[in-house]
């Protein structure tokens, strides 16, 4: 998405960050084809089998066998374990492994012609349990991976996944967690303890689930879906966590939760009545390049929270389409900054930065009918917003903010109303082009500055500064063009 740059001085640095460069890869194939079970690459026997024992039209042929079961338990290290339950219905595979470097590996898929899932029974389940297994102690490089495949065309549940992998070492764990699934109403859950963790997992269909939990540090998420109605969920606590979510379709939804400092998260939805929430608690949410939270949605009808109660920490939040819809809040901290983009119409933004300092935000909106609503509480917190189009509007309260907001719009039937209370603060309106615009400032007590710029006809500037008794108060009311009406009231 190409991103657009506010002209306003005050807020250029802000706005020059790397949110503004196009997001990363998604970390799942868009260019999705369903596949074969029998295509799914198994692990061939080190001998021959004799013929006579096994007929040889089962070797070349596969059956279509339901309701198998397979049982692993391991102790100790470098041990594997492979099911394959890929040729039937409803398999059901559990593998325990107690222990260090171990690996497991489950391949289960529904053959589309026997589809248990016609009849509201899962087509297979997948059971994965590493590391201490709750007993306390270290646990180190396990692997485990889950690959299920079902008829993307069956009705009900299919496919259910869960993989624990355990450890209480805060040094390093370094578990590896790949799950892969097709079809519809597939459902998964990870969990991970530790330290230096990594999970992947691919969603295809359509009423998918994903539950991701880590406990611990450098610790990395990566879940993709693709389809409808999909839904991702991810929790991490601890410090220099980060988290990368990517939905494709319509009606998906992503919740995240990031406890900790030095985390970075990035949400990526296409489609329409997407929703995201997003929140971070903390400090220097923000390492190297990437920010802390990284939001983005194309579509129409999409919705956006997120919350922020951390210091040093940043929100780049950007939607393209109609009928989208943002709420940002940062509180209890200082020196965090928001840069929110809206392109489309009817599009609306509420942020929110109160009992914090030396907080910033931008916002460009482009389109009809945008709004965006803004209150700030601290001191020496600033705003920034650039509106083109037409119908648009821009609400700000500041609180003992004595810090410069600045503003411009270009279009008609536009409307700036801005009310701030305490000393020393100061508005600038830079620029209002077009005709039937409004601008409504109000100041309290004293040493504020309100300066304006109209240029267009039929425009009205109103402007009252103090209260009874106020001084020191400045106002400059600029006007160019026709049937313009400016007042001052000091």
């Amino acid at each position: 998405m190409k991103k657009y740059l506010i002209a306003t001085a005050s807020v250029v640095a802000l706005l020059a960050t790397p949110a503004f460069a196009d997001k990363p890869l998604e970390p799942v194939d868009q260019n999705y084809e369903s596949h074969d079970p029998l295509d799914i690459e198994i692990p061939q026997l080190e001998h021959e089998l004799d013929a006579s024992l096994v007929p040889s039209t089962d070797l070349d042929e596969p059956g279509e066998g339901t309701n198998q079961t397979s049982t692993i338990k391991q102790s100790g290290w470098q041990n594997d374990a492979f099911t394959n339950q890929a040729y039937g219905n409803e398999g059901i595979s559990s593998i325990q492994q107690i222990g260090d470097s171990n690996s497991a590996t489950v391949v289960q898929a529904e053959r589309g012609d026997g589809s248990s899932a016609v009849f509201g029974t899962p087509a297979n389940k997948s059971t994965i349990t590493q590391g201490v297994a709750g007993e306390g102690g270290a646990s180190h490089e396990n692997v485990a991976t889950v690959t299920q495949i079902s008829d993307p065309d069956a009705a009900g549940a299919t496919n259910t996944s869960t993989i624990t992998q355990d450890s209480d070492d805060d040094v390093g764990a370094t578990a590896t967690a790949t799950l892969y699934q097709e079809g519809q109403g597939n459902e998964s859950g990870i969990t991970q303890t530790g330290a230096d963790n990594e999970t992947t997992v691919s969603q295809f269909g359509w009423n998918n689930d994903s539950l991701v939990n880590q406990g611990g540090w450098g610790n990395d998420i990566v879940v993709g879906q693709s389809g409808e109605n999909n839904g991702s969920e991810v929790w991490q606590r601890g410090e220099y966590n980060s988290a990368a979510l990517w939905q494709e379709g319509n009606d998906n939804g992503v919740w995240v939760e990031q406890g900790g400092s030095y985390n970075s998260l990035d949400s990526t939805q296409t489609g329409d009545g997407n929703s995201a929430s997003l929140r971070q608690s903390g400090f220097n949410n923000e390492t190297g390049d990437a920010l802390g939270i990284d939001n983005d949605q194309s579509g129409t009808g999409n919705t956006t929270t997120i919350n922020q109660r951390s210091t040093k920490s940043s929100i780049v939040n950007a939607q393209l389409g109609e009928g989208n819809s943002s709420t940002l809040t940062q509180v209890r901290g200082i020196n965090n900054s928001i840069v929110n983009e809206q392109i489309g119409g009817g599009n609306d933004t509420q942020i929110l930065q109160f009992r914090g300092d030396n907080n910033v935000a931008g916002t460009f909106q482009n389109g009809t009918d945008n709004t965006l609503q803004a209150v700030q509480g601290g001191w020496s917190n600033e705003i920034a917003t650039v509106q083109v189009g037409s119908g648009n509007s821009i609400l700000i309260g500041d609180i003992n903010a004595d810090g410069p907001d600045n503003f411009g719009q270009n279009g008609t039937d536009q409307l700036i109303d801005i009310l701030q209370y305490g000393v020393d603060n100061a508005f600038n309106v830079e620029y209002q082009l077009g005709d039937g615009n409004e601008i409504f400032g109000k100041q309290e007590t004293a040493f504020n500055a309100a300066t304006v710029s109209q240029d267009g006809w039929n425009n009205t500037a109103d402007i009252g500064q103090g209260l009874a008794g106020a001084y020191a108060n400045v106002a400059h009311v600029t006007q160019w063009g026709g049937g313009n009406t400016a007042t001052v009231q000091q």
